[in-house]
Parts: C-alpha cells; structure tokens; sequence
C-alpha cells in the first residue's frame, strides 16, 4: 500500500522536476527533500480524507502504524514542508494521550475553534439560500440543523441542505459509507450503559459523553464514551451546548440526535434489530413530539 502510493508520487516528481537526480526512490520524504535541494522551493501538501486507510483497514493495526509513521516522516521537522493541510472523518490516531501525528495542529468536532462555521452551512447562509430559492426554512432547519457549538449556535448539514434545494424534498441525504454500515454493530456492543444511552437519545433525550479517551480509531473501545464520541465524529450525534444537563468538565458534552435526517438513519438501523425490541415506537414518537 505505501510502496504503491510512495511509487505514484515520485513518477509524478520525476516528471515535473526532470532535472532532479533522485538518489532513494524508494522513500518519499527523501525525494521531497531532493527537490527542495535542487530547486530551493519549499512544498504545499495537501491530503483529502488522509484517515480512509485507518477506516477501511481498521483491525489491520500492523499497516496503521506503518503508514502513520511514513506520513510522520513525510511532515516531521522537514525544511520542504511550507505548509500542509489534512482533512479526515476521525482525529488524529493517538497512542495513549499521544497524538500519532504531533506536528499538526488539530480542529475536530469536539474542538472546532475558530474553524467552527467551516464545519457546515451557518443559519444566516440557510437562510439565504431558503429565501433565494423559495424553500421553507423552517423545514430546512428542522431536517438539517442541529449541530450547535458555543460561537455558532447552528450549523447545518450542507450536503443535505444543498440536495433538499435541488431536489425540492425534505428526506435523509446522508451519505452512506463503511462508518453507516458499521453504525449498527457499535451500537450493538456490549458496554455497560451504552444501550440505555442510545434508548434515550433515540427517545430524544439528551446523554453526558467524556471525549477525553477517545483513542481515535474505529476499533479500541473501552467504554460507552468511547462509542459515543465516535458517533459525534461521524455526526450521528451533535453537542448541545444549551443543554440543561450538568456538565462539570472540559472533556464532557451533552450530546443528543441532531435532526429529522439522523433520527431516520438510526430509525433505519434499529427497525429490524433484535437487541432495540420496541425502540422504533420510540423514534415514532418523538417525530410526532416534533
């Protein structure tokens, strides 16, 4: 897998910088800093859902852990890297309380910062594009909403909202992906307190979620939080930053299904699940209660 990655890359080098003498092509890194050496321009690397691997190879943690280490070696402490942007589903894969990729500065779900009203459509802009193409706004927001943060109050699904203005109907657009087809066998573990906190956010109640051991993976569950704060990730659960729930600790969240869209999607998965017998009369009623 990385030998097949690192030799694309290095064909590609090799043609944009014909002039550069290429001394290890069997390492990546050493190519870059060829180039750089030649040529004295720093590189900007950009990798779009550079976690994929840690997702579709999740219980191979042999070939995890190479490719972690070779991207360290791509970005750590390199003259080449003028700047490196990485986009991904789950954070950054720790090892303990240590991140895998230390050099990056992280912005994630739980810790957006001032990238908050990148994550998604703001209200202001739904509300735009409601009233630019004559959609209900209120039904938008109904579907769509429901990802709260403490500077953005509301962030919208912006692939659905877009969809639902195209389309011109209110209905799941949830992109389906190995995380959805795996969203039934998380919720199916047997952790102590873990079914009762997905009856009641079924139910459409909220739960108190500790984020803070997390290990970053699709496999290294140690507790219910652990299954949760990967829900919040994948977005089947959302923040409630107005929450009356009490919260005593940075690393805690009040969590709750965000919207129409996501209830249906668990709505889906537990219908037919043995293990949620009489929980889909629960789903039934709070669309009603809505």
């Amino acid at each position: 897998m990385i030998s097949s990655i690192t030799s694309s890359i290095v064909k590609e080098l090799k043609e944009a910088y014909p002039q550069t003498v290429f001394n290890s092509p069997d390492k990546l890194y050493k190519c870059l800093d060829d180039v750089f050496s030649d040529c004295n321009i720093p590189f900007v690397i950009v990798i779009d859902e550079w976690d994929l691997i840690m997702r579709e190879k999740k219980e191979d943690g042999k070939s995890l852990k190479l490719y972690l280490e070779w991207l360290e070696g791509i970005f750590k402490d390199q003259v080449y890297i003028a700047l490196s942007y990485m986009t991904s589903i789950l954070p950054i894969k720790k090892y303990g309380k240590q991140s895998a990729l230390s050099m990056f500065k992280e912005y994630s779900m739980t810790a957006p910062r001032k990238f908050v009203s990148y994550i998604g459509f703001t209200e202001e802009e739904v509300k735009a594009i409601c009233s630019q193409h004559d959609v209900d706004f209120n039904q938008m927001k109904n579907w769509y909403d429901g990802y709260s943060f403490k500077k953005e109050p509301h962030i919208y699904n912006p692939n659905s909202v877009v969809q639902a203005v195209e389309d011109r109907e209110f209905t799941s657009y949830w992109t389906k992906t190995e995380s959805f087809e795996s969203l039934q066998d998380y919720i199916d573990m047997n952790m102590e307190g873990l079914k009762e906190g997905i009856v009641k956010l079924i139910a459409g109640e909220e739960v108190v979620v500790n984020v803070a051991k997390f290990q970053n993976d699709m496999v290294t569950f140690r507790s219910k939080n652990d299954v949760l704060t990967l829900l919040i990730h994948l977005g089947y659960l959302a923040i409630k930053t107005d929450s009356d729930l009490r919260v005593d600790n940075i690393s805690k969240f009040a969590v709750h299904i965000p919207n129409e869209e996501i209830k249906m999607e668990f709505r889906n998965i537990v219908e037919d699940n043995k293990n949620y017998s009489g929980v889909y009369n629960l789903i039934d009623k709070s669309y009603i209660k809505e």
